[in-house]
C-alpha cells in the first residue's frame, strides 16, 4: 500500500459490510477513505441492526464523492469488486476488475482476477 501511496494513488474502501470493519481496514492499511453500513448497538453494546445501507447506488455515490474530494475523475479510477452490487461502479469507473467473483459478476467487469490479493496488486503496478 505504501508504494501505491508514494506514487500518488488515493485508495478507498466502499463496502456493504460493517463500517467498523471498513474503518479498521482503513487504519490498519492506510486507506485514504473507507465507508460501510453503519451499525446500531443497544446500551449493552449488542448489535441491533444497520443503517446507511451501502447498496449499488450508494457505492457509486460514495465513489463520486471520494473522486470529487480528491480532484480526480471516474475515468482514472480502477474499481475492484466481487458482487452484483458493484455493477454500477464497474460501469462508471475507468477500469473495473471482478476479484474472486462468480461468473455472473465477472461478466459485469472489464477484467477479473482469481488468487491472492497481492498478486492482483502486483499486476496493477
Amino acid at each position: 500500500m505504501k508504494n501505491w501511496k508514494k506514487r500518488g494513488y488515493r485508495i478507498a474502501l466502499i463496502t456493504s459490510d460493517y463500517d467498523t470493519i471498513a474503518q479498521y481496514i482503513k487504519k490498519e492499511f492506510g486507506f485514504d477513505y473507507a465507508v460501510g453500513c453503519k451499525e446500531r448497538f443497544d446500551q449493552n453494546g449488542i448489535l441491533q441492526g444497520v443503517s446507511d445501507i451501502i447498496d449499488e447506488r450508494e457505492k457509486l455515490k460514495k465513489l463520486k464523492e471520494f473522486v470529487r474530494l480528491n480532484n480526480g475523475s471516474l475515468e482514472n479510477c480502477t474499481y475492484i469488486g466481487n458482487d452484483a452490487n458493484d455493477r454500477l461502479v464497474f460501469k462508471a469507473s475507468g477500469h473495473s476488475i471482478a476479484y474472486e467473483a462468480s461468473e455472473e459478476v465477472r461478466k459485469l467487469a472489464e477484467d477479473h482476477y482469481e488468487g491472492p490479493i497481492l498478486g492482483l496488486l502486483e499486476r496493477l503496478q
